[in-house]
């Protein structure tokens, strides 16, 4: 099985919670026996934002992926950079081909 855990930010850059929290539960899949899993967390400032994409590794793991995510609506709870959602991230699920998507925190990404 493959898993896809999404976070709306990664504890290397936003120590929280949910992040601790969700990023426990990736490493944790990984260690069981027929799973492959990866990891996607939202970024924001200071972080700057690719110029082509929103999809960074910025030095983590193959298996980890950041996604810039700060162009979010707090009251539709959306991105409004749905660019990014359509083009970007529709991609990357379809490269990726996970059995799970698990989204930890809606922040950032949307409902």
């Amino acid at each position: 099985m493959k898993a896809l855990v999404l976070s709306h930010a990664h504890p290397a850059f936003s120590i929280g919670g949910a992040q601790v929290a969700s990023y426990n539960l990736f490493q944790g899949m990984k260690q069981q026996q027929g799973w492959n899993a990866h990891y996607m967390a939202g970024v924001g400032p200071p972080v700057a934002r690719h110029a082509a994409t929103p999809l960074m590794s910025l030095g983590q793991a193959a298996d980890e992926t950041l996604f810039w995510t700060n162009d979010y609506d707090w009251f539709h709870l959306g991105l409004n950079d749905t660019d990014a959602l359509v083009r970007h991230f529709e991609r990357f699920l379809s490269d990726l081909r996970p059995d799970i998507v698990n989204f930890h925190h809606v922040m950032g990404f949307g409902i």
